[in-house]
């Protein structure tokens, strides 16, 4: 990761906001709150570390990982500014990319497989293979030990992750572009599924669809505040639905609160991301990013009912623009990191103490990673045992030789000594 050439504005950092790029850059943006009261969004760092065109990006700790289409995986660390080696094991576009905590990162890809990486090791642990066609993305459940896939195969997997093998499969009938879990009051009973113009939310203990959000054009990209949904689209429109309304039924009515146009070019807002709480009570920061890479920093006031757009007033259901950078790239994914004390010691590894030593069984034509990182996979590691196993039955067979030479020596002398 290079260092700035820029100097970085001064004030305090909120958070820093990471764009996935169609022209292969990483691109890092700091939103600060200036001593006047003011803020800014400035750029950070860029990374031309990918081959190809950018296609997701998460964040674990201190580590920032993004993939791509020339199918790696690079790895970052965002204290030291540091590129960390790159991940080798699909063979196909990385789609997207979940981490678990700081313990664990899941990718997919066109190549129909999930694999599962120890950030630890950097090892891949299991690949979950089970999708006919390009797995779109991926959820992991609150515990670890779920996890949803939907595929251009028109299905929807639940992973169990304890046994790394198919709990159900069910034919949605649809390809889903998005699925999620639900940071509700009570995680991991909802979660999402969003197929062109909706967003279908499930119930695990219904075991299906309890409502259903039309949002009157193609979803491009969704994030959570709370219980708050928020989904973007084409022609600059992001709405903020609330999911904690129920019918008289008792199945979900979600209602819309907000309703925005993001850009005024009425471009697509490719993508959106939570930026956490404000100082001020109820105010949430919204980052939008647009087809044509005009990031911007939304204060939104969500503290009672209401809908509405206004640059001033912060009344309930308000929203206003704070702060607005032009990357000069085309969006694809964004994604906010927080610098906080409390990442964990998988996150404090830095490019000093991961060694190059490949993770995978070949390297794509495509990529050229310029580091990779240590580990075996896993036909390495049976193939290793197999050796093991063959030079153990060989040093057996030599030892039981050994032992027979021995006996037949010790006969022969004995028989000597009968002649004398």
């Amino acid at each position: 990761m290079e260092k700035l050439s820029m100097p970085v504005s001064e004030g305090f950092e909120e958070f820093e906001i990471v764009l996935a790029t169609y022209e292969n850059f990483v691109l890092g943006y700091s939103f600060r709150r200036l001593q006047n009261g003011l803020f800014s969004l400035v750029q950070s760092f860029a990374n031309s570390g990918h081959r190809a065109s950018v296609r997701a990006v998460a964040s674990g700790g201190k580590i920032m990982a993004s993939g791509s289409s020339d199918e790696t995986i690079q790895l970052y660390n965002m204290t030291t500014r540091k590129e960390m080696g790159s991940l080798i094991k699909h063979d196909g576009t990385i789609n997207a990319l979940k981490f678990h905590g700081q313990s664990h990162l899941f990718s997919a890809s066109d190549d129909g497989s999930i694999c599962v990486w120890d950030t630890g090791s950097w090892q891949c642990l299991k690949t979950l293979k089970g999708h006919k066609q390009p797995v779109n993305d991926i959820a992991v459940h609150s515990s670890g030990k779920l996890l949803l896939s939907v595929s251009r195969d028109k299905s929807l997997y639940t992973w169990n992750l304890v046994k790394g093998r198919p709990a159900f499969i069910t034919n949605i009938k649809v390809e889903a572009s998005r699925i999620e879990w639900c940071p509700t009051t009570s995680p991991g009973d909802f979660f999402i599924v969003i197929h062109g113009n909706c967003c279908d939310i499930y119930s695990t203990a219904v075991g299906g669809i309890i409502g259903s959000i039309d949002f009157g054009g193609k979803i491009s990209d969704f994030t959570f505040i709370g219980e708050f949904l928020v989904l973007s689209g084409e022609k600059g429109k992001v709405n903020i639905f609330d999911l904690s309304v129920r019918n008289d039924l008792g199945k979900m009515a979600p209602s819309c609160v907000v309703d925005f146009n993001a850009d005024i070019s009425e471009t697509r807002i490719k993508c959106v991301a939570y930026g956490g709480p404000s100082q001020r009570m109820g105010n949430h920061y919204l980052i939008t990013g647009s087809s044509e890479g005009v990031v911007i920093v939304w204060l939104v006031n969500l503290a009672g009912s209401g809908a509405g757009t206004d640059d001033g007033d912060q009344s309930s259901g308000k929203v206003r623009q704070l702060a607005k950078a032009t990357a000069g790239c085309r969006i694809t994914a964004c994604n906010v990191y927080v610098n906080t004390e409390e990442d964990g010691p998988a996150a404090d590894s830095d490019c000093a103490t991961v060694k190059e030593v490949s993770v995978s069984k070949r390297i794509s034509k495509t990529a050229m990673p310029k580091r990779k990182l240590e580990g075996n996979t896993v036909g390495e590691e049976e193939q290793q045992q197999k050796r093991v196993k063959r030079e153990g039955t060989k040093m057996a067979e030599i030892k039981k030789t050994e032992r027979q030479g021995k006996k037949k020596k010790i006969g022969n002398n004995k028989q000597k000594e009968k002649c004398l």
